[in-house]
């Protein structure tokens, strides 16, 4: 894997791994096959007004047709290519558009600080050392339980450490609808989680999510916002399930494929769930099985939302939504972005060092989104006239050099 090089230098190997011609990317992108030879040599710069690397990634994706492009791919990417498609191009696009040949930690760590839109509520406790330290594990092990949202803390705890401890690249299936106070309540905890995920995607691992869009406005925005960085390295896929569900029983189900799961079930009865079991499993027909019902689960849902990374994709959306003439609600701190308009779309961009939008026009998200922009404080709201002129402001900042 090259450590560092130009985007002339990594388009022009991806180009000569997939067997690529000038010509050929050409036809496929409506461009001048002289051009392409000038971006490929660096004599020419990324065009600003014409998709470019979203549209070629999708190209050079489909020129992988067997297993030594894939392997000489994954190896100039330093990362395994995903097997689904629209993963593939979308891991490509954000290596091609990086300056960094690796997946860059402390790049994906700025967008963790880049896209905390605002802090939920923190309710502080006393925690057990099982939660602070989690639990080697014995291979003649074949379960262990936890109970109640601390216990659930400690097993997410012990579960991704051990992932790490690994040193090596995961498939894992996520998937919780129960209440997320688990997540929230406990800072410490948060700062942890993040930091776990971090270092399975920077070995590679990769990532499947189906959300839960059944939750309240508040408690949807903090869920998903929670992932938004990670979504960002392309190492992730977000999913969720279309229709509604009575939401009597909720479960909890993380699988590491063929390594372990955690698996629990609650009573979505407002009572006490102190006491609530969260199993931790290692055996490994106990892992299939759960991994099965994921699958099948998974099989019932749709994508979340689109995920840009590149320059040109973000300014083409921002600008779309620049033109809309309906009701628009938006907000900028800084380099963050949130906007959402009377269409039902929602647009988030973060113009850090690590450029990337979120685009979505799921109802139920979308309208978490609206819930959330019209809550904050007057002077952090725009709205009408105002609203607009922020989104040009945006779309003349991305259009900038």
């Amino acid at each position: 894997m090259h450590m560092s090089s130009s985007f002339a230098d990594r388009l022009d190997r991806i180009m000569a791994a997939t067997r690529t011609s000038n010509s050929a990317l050409a036809r496929a992108l409506s461009f001048d096959a002289s051009y392409i030879c000038r971006i490929r040599s660096g004599k020419r710069g990324l065009p600003i007004r014409q998709p470019f690397i979203e549209p070629a990634s999708a190209y050079l994706v489909n020129r992988i047709r067997d297993e030594h492009a894939r392997h000489v791919v994954s190896a100039e990417l330093g990362h395994p290519l995903p097997e689904d498609a629209t993963a593939a191009k979308a891991l490509l696009a954000s290596w091609l558009s990086s300056d960094d040949m690796q997946t860059n930690s402390s790049a994906i760590q700025h967008l963790f600080d880049a896209l905390e839109f605002s802090q939920p509520s923190i309710r502080h406790e006393n925690h057990n050392a099982s939660a602070r330290h989690p639990t080697k594990h014995d291979h003649n092990t074949k379960e262990m339980f936890f109970y109640g949202n601390e216990g659930k803390r400690a097993a997410i705890l012990t579960f991704l450490t051990q992932l790490v401890a690994t040193n090596k690249p995961h498939t894992l299936l996520l998937h919780s609808d129960e209440d997320m106070t688990w997540l929230y309540e406990d800072k410490e905890f948060s700062k942890q989680w993040k930091a776990l995920m971090l270092k399975l995607i920077t070995t590679g691992s990769q990532i499947r999510i189906i959300h839960s869009i059944s939750r309240n406005s508040n408690e949807m925005w903090e869920a998903v916002k929670m992932w938004l960085p990670l979504y960002a390295t392309g190492a992730i896929e977000p999913y969720y399930y279309p229709l509604l569900r009575d939401g009597v029983y909720r479960r909890t189900l993380f699988v590491a494929s063929k390594h372990s799961a955690i698996a629990a079930t609650s009573l979505n009865s407002g009572g006490d769930a102190t006491d609530w079991l969260n199993m931790l499993l290692y055996d490994r027909q106990a892992v299939t099985a759960l991994e099965h019902e994921f699958s099948a689960y998974f099989s019932l849902c749709r994508p979340l939302m689109r995920i840009h990374t590149s320059k040109e994709a973000i300014l083409r959306v921002a600008s779309e939504f620049a033109d809309n003439k309906g009701t628009i609600l938006a907000s900028r701190a800084d380099d963050r972005f949130v906007c959402t308009c009377e269409d039902g779309h929602a647009l988030l961009v973060s113009t850090s060092s690590v450029p990337v939008a979120f685009e979505t026009a799921e109802t139920r998200m979308v309208g978490a989104i609206w819930e959330y922009l019209r809550n904050l404080p007057a002077e952090e709201l725009s709205q009408g006239a105002e609203a607009h002129e922020l989104l040009v402001s945006l779309v003349s900042h991305l259009a900038s050099p």
